[in-house]
């Protein structure tokens, strides 16, 4: 694909001089229509794999520990990390954490969570397992983010009664 520059500037920077998120969701955009353009403009096979008809895939289930929604956990529970201003729980489990945070997290690295009650205060330190763009809210990006515990949690305290 090629990009051209527009009045001097790239397409990914904003008139500030920095990335602005709006600009990087139009240009994952135009970079998602422009694959699917090149493949159908093409006389051969398209560069993604196409699935045969009528073929069922099989999905493995590779999570070991049960998963626990946010309605099922106490109202009073809150999940906190370092530098991140927003963080929303997805669902939980004995062995990690899905989030939803306004904070990207590096693939790998370790980090502490704090998750809290009203009755205690638990420490928790976690792998970054993986972490994408989910949305864009009041111009700011929003990551959903797995984390795998270093040890495993007892959820006993943070269910509903």
């Amino acid at each position: 694909m090629q990009i051209d520059a527009h009045q001097g500037q790239s397409p990914v920077v904003g008139a500030h001089g920095f990335i602005t998120a709006p600009d990087i969701l139009a240009l994952m955009c135009q970079l998602d229509a422009d694959a699917v353009l090149d493949s159908l403009a093409g006389a051969g096979t398209p560069d993604f794999p196409v699935p045969a008809p009528n073929v069922t895939r099989t999905r493995y289930e590779r999570r070991v520990a049960r998963r626990v929604a946010r309605k099922d956990l106490r109202p009073d529970l809150r999940l906190s990390m370092q530098g991140a201003s927003r963080v929303e729980l997805v669902n939980i489990s004995e062995t990690g954490v899905l989030v939803e945070t306004s904070t990207r997290a590096i693939i790998g690295s370790a980090e502490d969570l704090f998750i809290s009650s009203e009755r205690r205060c638990h420490v928790v330190r976690a792998r970054t397992v993986r972490s994408s763009v989910v949305a864009i809210e009041s111009g700011s990006l929003v990551y959903r983010t797995a984390f795998q515990f270093e040890e495993p949690l007892s959820l006993s305290y943070l269910l509903r009664n």
